[in-house]
């Protein structure tokens, strides 16, 4: 009996001392996430929809109700501005719309490429997207590299040269989607942009 009294007491000893180290915890991940709040809100942005939760409720509603998320994130920089930053938690994400901030942030080794972010870009929806590539490569030794082999077919006078063959193809998927329009047929966007990007691609190289 007394064995048992001792073990019942030291139990509860137990968890009030995990109660309160839970209670620290969460005390602490709150300061936490106000201490990023005070950090970086100095950078336009639409209000948060919760202290913990950031945008995620309106980003979800949005995907919810089958709208399309990117629309939201174009409502918000034409409001806040071609920089604005976006909160999940203690997470800060930083969206830009400006061609030449997007061309140095992927073109310079000092910014870091979130891995999360990047392998995602390699599979979408479960399928291969990107692959391993100039967009998704994270080491920029090896980013350099393939951008070195790529250059002469990127240049501006043999672009130039191929623009008869982008406006064919370009042209010949209008026709298609005009006539599935014409039938009210629901259009796979990405089937027929690989059709068209491999078209080009054939034609071209």
């Amino acid at each position: 009996m007394a064995l048992s009294s001792l073990l019942l007491s030291l139990a509860a000893r137990a968890l009030t001392f995990l109660f309160f180290l839970l209670v620290i915890a969460f005390l602490g991940y709150c300061l936490y996430i106000k201490y990023i709040h005070m950090k970086y809100d100095h950078i336009p942005g639409p209000p948060r929809d919760s202290f913990f939760f950031g945008h995620s409720p309106t980003m979800l509603k949005a995907m919810k109700n089958d709208g399309i998320i990117h629309d939201r994130f174009l409502e918000w920089a034409e409001k806040y501005g071609p920089v604005y930053r976006i909160n999940m938690l203690h997470y800060v994400s930083l969206c830009t719309y400006c061609p030449e901030a997007t061309k140095e942030i992927l073109m310079s080794p000092k910014y870091l490429k979130e891995k999360f972010a990047y392998k995602r870009l390699f599979n979408l929806f479960g399928q291969r997207f990107f692959g391993n590539g100039l967009i998704t490569a994270r080491d920029h030794e090896q980013w350099y590299k393939q951008r070195r082999i790529m250059d002469p077919a990127f240049s501006s006078l043999y672009l130039r040269g191929l623009m008869g063959t982008f406006n064919e193809r370009a042209e010949k998927l209008m026709d298609k989607l005009a006539e599935l329009a014409d039938n009210k047929t629901e259009a796979n966007m990405l089937h027929l942009v690989n059709c068209v990007t491999l078209d080009v691609i054939s034609k071209v190289s």
